[in-house]
Formats: C-alpha cells, sequence, structure tokens
C-alpha cells in the first residue's frame, strides 16, 4: 500500500516508505503499548485547515471576490441565465443576488442547498469524527493504530506541542450545525488512548480540547 502510495505521489523530496523495527517504533513512540513486531513509515504534509481556508478567502478577495460571512442561502430560483439567490443576515434581513453559476461548497449540507436548487435525490452519507487533543503522550512520529474493534483506525499526531488523537467514523444523520462533539464518541477515544499509551497514565486532566468534524461522504453501494 505504501509502495503504491510513493508511486501514485510521483517525484517529490519527501522520504519514501520502508519498513521499520519494533525497537524504532518504541524509540518514535515510548509510551506505547508494547508487542508490535514491526510497522511501515512513509512521510507526509501537515497543514492548518482553519488557516487554510482563511487564506484562500483573502487571496480570492484580491481577486475581485465578495466575502459576505453569516449569511444563510435560503433559496434558489432558477432565472436566466443562472439562479436568483435569496439570502439571509444574521439580523434576519433577506437581499437577493443573481449568479451565473452556483457552487454549492457546503459540505455535509450539501443535500439541503441541493433541494433549495429542486434536487431532492441525496447524494451524502454524512460520517461523524470526533477528535481529543491530549497531552502527556510523547511522540517523535505521528502514528496509525489499530483499534481494538475490528476496522476502526486512530492516528496519533504531534500538534502543536500537544497530541491530536482519534478519529471515529459513526453514520450520522443529525444535523451539521448543531451541538458537537458526542460524550459517547469522546468516550471512546479516551479509552482507546488509555489503552494504546499505557505509559502515559492518562487522566481527564490530559485532554486539552475536543472537537468533531462531520465528513461529507458520497453515498454509494458497498
Amino acid at each position: 500500500g505504501v509502495g503504491l502510495y510513493d508511486l501514485l505521489a510521483g517525484d517529490h523530496p519527501l522520504e519514501r516508505g520502508r519498513s521499520v523495527s519494533s525497537g524504532e517504533i518504541a524509540a518514535l513512540a515510548p509510551m506505547l503499548a508494547p508487542g508490535w513486531s514491526g510497522g511501515v513509515a512513509f512521510a507526509d504534509r501537515q497543514t492548518d485547515d482553519g488557516r487554510l481556508t482563511v487564506a484562500i478567502a483573502r487571496d480570492a478577495r484580491r481577486r475581485g471576490a465578495s466575502i459576505r460571512l453569516g449569511v444563510t442561502v435560503t433559496a434558489l430560483t432558477l432565472a436566466a441565465p443562472g439562479y436568483r439567490v435569496s439570502l439571509r443576515d444574521e439580523g434576519g434581513r433577506v437581499s437577493l443576488t443573481r449568479a451565473r453559476c452556483v457552487v454549492n461548497a457546503s459540505g455535509p449540507w450539501s443535500d439541503h442547498v441541493r433541494r433549495l436548487a429542486g434536487k431532492t435525490h441525496p447524494i451524502l452519507r454524512a460520517s461523524r469524527g470526533a477528535h481529543l487533543v491530549l497531552t502527556g503522550v510523547s511522540l517523535d512520529a505521528a502514528l496509525l493504530l489499530p483499534g481494538a474493534e475490528r476496522g476502526h483506525r486512530l492516528f496519533a499526531i504531534p500538534w502543536r506541542g500537544a497530541t491530536l488523537f482519534g478519529t471515529t467514523d459513526i453514520a450520522d444523520a443529525g444535523d451539521p450545525g448543531r451541538d458537537l462533539p458526542e460524550i459517547e464518541d469522546l468516550r471512546l477515544l479516551f479509552q482507546e488512548a488509555r489503552r494504546l499509551f499505557p505509559g502515559a497514565g492518562l487522566t481527564r486532566g490530559h485532554v486539552l480540547s475536543a472537537f468533531t468534524g462531520v465528513r461529507p461522504l458520497l453515498r454509494q453501494d458497498g
């Protein structure tokens, strides 16, 4: 799998995939539970999605875009040569605008926006992913680890002086804008973190924060 990853990535300056020994795993993650026979390493990049989104918006504004925050689309009506769009701001004021093209980049709300345009067939299968930010877990590399439940994969990633730990993959039909995360998801992650890193002696005091994202996965058979 990592070999295919390297092949698809083409020519790049990052280190290529390789096998690692149990001793190297112990050195990279001294608080990890023992018993690993070995592993596979590959290099990747890290970004901050929130800051990246702001950077893209600022660049778009420099190129002539109008950025309007806190505005909800309430109606999309076909009106040649495109659409008439009804908008409501946070104060409840309604305005209209016209667009030759509407790009639906609303993530887990995409089916809702499609319904505004008369497209009732759902295309999403939303999935809820919870995360913990932990102190006390010493890591010199990001780890991908098997969960206690078959098929569950967990990441432990060095992140701004702490460790980002997750995630879950739970079908979610609720409102993506509701208060998240779900406490049961966090309890599951905390139990997994204690199981995988017994050397850290994790308590609730080691949890700096928690957050959940709803993934807009495409609905498909199989």
